[in-house]
């Protein structure tokens, strides 16, 4: 069950001085570098998300174009000792809010146990089928996920 999200912690767009800390993050948990430069193209151009705290950026969730009226949720993540506490969830609330606003009709992303961590590997998708996206393409590795903006969770 996840717990309270930490009341120090506020969720807003990502900016671009951001990205060092982004960048810290993703290596952290993947164990490689961030392409940084496609990072801030989509940070720049699609929605996204930071969650912070007094110790800066422990989570974000960053958007990309999938088609005109669809966006792709490229990367959620959120550090270690961050989990488990509503902030994955706050995270994409907030760049659902966003499209909404930009008038994007759904987002999808990818569930995937193919791509390489440091660490224990979760699945994500029990985590986005909680927040009422729907599997529309499987795999024996992945799960594509998708959810219509216009409805609700």
């Amino acid at each position: 069950m996840e717990g309270t999200m930490p009341a120090e912690l506020t969720i807003s767009a990502l900016r671009r001085d951001d990205l060092h800390a982004l960048g810290g993050l993703f290596a952290a948990h993947t164990g490689r570098p961030a392409d940084l430069s496609t990072l801030a193209g989509w940070i720049d151009t699609w929605p996204s998300a930071g969650a912070r705290g007094p110790e800066g950026l422990v989570g974000y969730a960053v958007c990309r174009g999938f088609a005109p009226d669809v966006a792709e949720l490229a990367a959620l993540l959120v550090a270690p000792a961050s989990r488990d506490r509503g902030v994955g969830a706050r995270l994409v609330a907030h760049v659902e809010d966003t499209c909404r606003a930009r008038g994007l009709a759904a987002i999808v992303t990818v569930a995937s146990s193919g791509y390489r961590v440091q660490g224990e590997k979760r699945s994500s998708r029990p985590f986005y089928e909680g927040l009422g996206y729907r599997v529309v393409l499987e795999t024996a590795a992945t799960s594509v996920l998708a959810h219509d903006l216009g409805s609700s969770p």
